[in-house]
């Protein structure tokens, strides 16, 4: 997907509010790889088996659809917080059902912590220097990186999903992806060129 200039994150929610049904279409399908990739994440980190991912991303935007006359942002950062809450609460709603699960979930870390954490660990793949957010609008640096990553190859995608977003040690990683540590920890290497490049643009 096309990152649109800074500026239109504005003006996209403007006309969401203005216009309602097509409007918020386009303004949501902007966050939709951010979701994924967010979805992904909790799903992992709350040790619920049954969580999928796809559904939790489908359920977020069906509420921020219905609730969207309670969003008052005006900013990116402003609607990405707003829609990871309401995916993370998901989450949490969808962890407390199952009984198996509550209790491991109340001795882990909390899940909000936990993503917080998974995202900072991948703003070293940015410029700070020459970062959107330094122009006329605060960009969110995790929806810039999401749809950077939605175009690399299947593999580049997925050993950075691993290793910087699921934080996964060089083994596991290697035995989810069925190669040598040598060879992810080269796939990796490649990955993130390849991703640099793609932000550069």
């Amino acid at each position: 997907m096309k990152e649109p200039a800074g500026y239109s994150i504005s003006h996209l929610i403007l006309e969401a509010r203005t216009q309602c049904g097509e409007a918020q279409n386009r303004l949501f399908d902007h966050y939709r790889n951010y979701l994924k990739m967010i979805a992904r994440l909790l799903a992992n980190k709350s040790a619920v088996a049954r969580i999928d991912p796809s559904d939790l991303v489908q359920e977020t935007l069906l509420r921020a659809h219905e609730r969207f006359s309670q969003f008052k942002g005006v900013s990116e950062p402003e609607m990405a917080t707003w829609l990871r809450q309401i995916l993370t609460r998901l989450v949490i709603d969808f962890t407390r059902r199952e009984q198996a699960s509550t209790r491991r979930l109340d001795r882990q870390q909390s899940l909000h912590d936990l993503l917080d954490d998974s995202l900072n660990s991948i703003q070293f793949l940015t410029d700070k220097n020459s970062s959107p957010s330094h122009k006329a609008e605060q960009r969110e640096l995790g929806v810039i990186l999401a749809n950077s990553l939605a175009n690399l190859s299947v593999d580049h995608r997925e050993v950075v999903l691993l290793r910087n977003i699921e934080q996964l040690e060089w083994p596991d990683i290697s035995e989810k992806m069925g190669r040598s540590t040598d060879a992810v920890r080269m796939l990796w290497t490649r990955a993130l060129r390849e991703l640099r490049d793609v932000l550069e643009e």
